[in-house]
């Protein structure tokens, strides 16, 4: 490989796209998921003074260009369109493996990096598979599978893609990728399932200002539930996605009971066991919506409780739950007249979350900057100018992606 070849065309790429040198390291620490480049490297491999060999998958993905492209610099040909980041996770192949199988094997691997990446990440890739592996098999009669178990597989990798959708800032992609999960799961006759996802459909509801609507779709979930053998998990969900949204209107004593209500249902005993397709509801996932519930009352003991008992329970790899558990103990902490503390708990949300690509999380994080550009202390004077650089930094790449993920997506439609 020519190190001086290759540096001409990352230099010719990353100016061609108006990005310093900085930002394209921070870019690509991001796709590697580690903090260890800096602007220095990236201008020794421009000037040829060292050659980027172990960088090239990731330059190739944040250039959205092929491999082999950059390897055999100095040759004629024009670089070739790459899928992105997305396609990081290993989709496992159908041999040996009925189509239910495979999916929810993938499935497995989309969530697993899910909750350390991010949907910004993962979101292209997932719906790339549904239209192109899913969509074949759910009319596959020679598929050698229960016809109504491909069903439930699609229900519930479509009801994954609304939330990647959902972190990803793209509400209109999530409610029509639930509602068609909903359908599925009805053909493939999975009674929890289809609970599960009017849970989803119910957080979504509350998320776009319609607590009322997600009051009754919890309602119908707990209908179904109710129709047949106890399921503890599942009951608890339902009943805290009410509790969410009665403290979206401010109605204190029915979301509290409803969370005492979940409290108690997840301790009982279960009469059936949790369906494979539906998401794990435990101690910290209860705990994760009182947190946000008792924040939108107002209560900002009870929500610091919650929130640490978050950080308690969740471990290191749970990324995107520890984030949420911290960005709700900030502002619980902000209200409380404490933000010299909540800085210190901002600042390990930021460098926990530095590969996370999650508009949800970036929100949260500019509203949080709001709450503290009002507070008179020299600790927030402080660490605001750092904070600010970061969120912008974030933001940069957030868009970046989003436009990559348009961009592949149109390319596609042409082909």
């Amino acid at each position: 490989m020519d190190a001086a070849a290759v540096g001409r065309v990352v230099r010719g790429l990353r100016t061609e796209r108006g990005w310093s040198q900085g930002q394209l390291a921070d870019f690509l620490n991001a796709a590697a998921d580690t903090p260890t480049l800096t602007r220095n490297d990236v201008s020794r491999w421009e000037n040829g003074r060292r050659s980027p060999r172990f960088w090239l998958a990731h330059l190739a993905a944040v250039f959205d260009v092929e491999v082999r492209e950059l390897a055999s610099a100095g040759r004629p040909g024009p670089p070739q369109r790459s899928h992105g980041l997305g396609d990081s996770v290993i989709v496992p192949t159908m041999d040996g493996l009925a189509p239910s199988e495979a999916i929810t094997s993938t499935m497995q691997s989309f969530r697993a990096a899910d909750r350390n990446v991010g949907g910004g990440h993962l979101y292209p890739a997932v719906i790339r598979y549904l239209q192109t592996e899913v969509a074949l098999r759910l009319f596959d009669a020679d598929g050698g599978d229960d016809g109504r178990a491909v069903f439930r597989a699609a229900a519930a990798l479509t009801e994954m893609a609304g939330w990647m959708a959902h972190d990803a800032g793209r509400d209109d992609a999530a409610r029509r990728h639930l509602a068609r999960a909903r359908d599925l799961a009805h053909v493939g006759g999975d009674r929890q399932l289809s609970a599960h996802i009017l849970a989803s459909l119910s957080h979504h509801a509350r998320h776009v200002g319609r607590p009322a609507k997600a009051i009754q779709l919890a309602q119908d979930g707990r209908d179904l539930v109710a129709a047949g053998p106890w399921q503890p998990e599942l009951a608890a969900r339902l009943l805290a996605m009410q509790a969410r949204a009665h403290a979206e209107m401010g109605e204190a004593a029915p979301a509290t009971q409803l969370l005492r209500q979940a409290e108690d249902a997840l301790g009982a005993d279960e009469e059936e066991q949790l369906s494979p397709w539906v998401s794990r509801f435990d101690e910290g996932s209860l705990a994760s919506e009182a947190a946000r519930s008792f924040l939108r009352l107002g209560d900002t003991r009870a929500a610091r409780a919650q929130a640490e008992r978050i950080l308690q329970i969740r471990a290191a790899d749970r990324t995107r739950s520890r984030a949420f558990a911290q960005l709700a103990l900030a502002r619980a902490l902000i209200a409380r007249d404490e933000a010299d503390e909540a800085c210190a708990v901002v600042d390990q949300a930021l460098d926990a979350t530095r590969q996370l690509s999650s508009f949800l999380v970036i929100q949260q994080l500019g509203e949080l900057r709001q709450l503290l550009a009002g507070q008179d202390s020299s600790v927030v004077t402080s660490f605001l100018p750092r904070f600010e650089s970061e969120l912008a930094q974030r933001s940069s790449l957030y868009d970046w992606l989003r436009r990559g993920d348009h961009e592949r997506s149109s390319a596609r439609g042409t082909e």
